[in-house]
């Protein structure tokens, strides 16, 4: 908990003061965290006990007393946000605050599971799962001695029996990558671009 207290009045109007450690005494006193310069204000006038999640102010017997939304404190008070605490001439808004959660406390994912199970998601969602149904042709496997039976396409004669490999036909595409990093450009911009149509 992170608590502030607000000048409202005067030539510090404005400013915050913050409320550190589990004690915070306000007074005329050496020994107070917020030192006053007023005779109004008794040498320890008040103090705010921070604990766990809560802040209590307690007036500790002081000639004018302390006030909290205008009422007088007659036993330890619970300060709430936007609570108006006065002590003497001072008038302070507060403010509370958690703290931010520091990176180390932030959950990571179960080593080995951080990637897998968001890309397979994401695979999900789009519909190009790897097992997902699709009209694509499915790839077929072939073993080493069966390659010569293959045809390449429904129109192709049925292959030769030589022991030389055939060479499918070269064909020319304007829009061929030169390079890899090239077709990795292009794919990511078919990728994207298929979605917005």
């Amino acid at each position: 908990m992170q608590l502030k207290l607000k000048v409202l009045r005067g030539a510090s109007a404005g400013r915050e003061i913050a409320v550190k450690g589990p004690q915070f005494f306000i007074g005329r006193s050496e020994e107070c965290h917020l030192r006053a310069n007023s005779d109004a204000i008794s040498r320890k006038h008040c103090g705010i006990l921070i604990k766990d999640s809560e802040a209590l102010v307690r007036d500790l017997g002081s000639r004018n007393g302390t006030y909290v939304n205008g009422n007088k404190l007659e036993k330890p008070h619970v300060l709430a946000m936007g609570d108006h605490l006065r002590v003497g001439p001072l008038e302070f808004l507060v403010t509370i605050s958690e703290p931010a959660k520091s990176k180390a406390t932030v959950e990571k994912p179960a080593e080995g599971d951080d990637l897998a199970g968001m890309i397979s998601d994401w695979l999900d969602e789009q519909g190009d799962s790897p097992t997902a149904e699709s009209s694509e042709p499915k790839t077929r496997e072939y073993k080493a001695g069966e390659t010569a039976k293959i045809r390449v396409d429904a129109e192709a004669t049925p292959p030769e029996t030589s022991s030389e490999p055939k060479r499918l036909p070269k064909t020319t595409n304007k829009n061929a990558p030169k390079d890899t990093q090239e077709a990795a450009a292009q794919t990511l911009k078919k990728f994207f671009n298929r979605g917005s149509s």
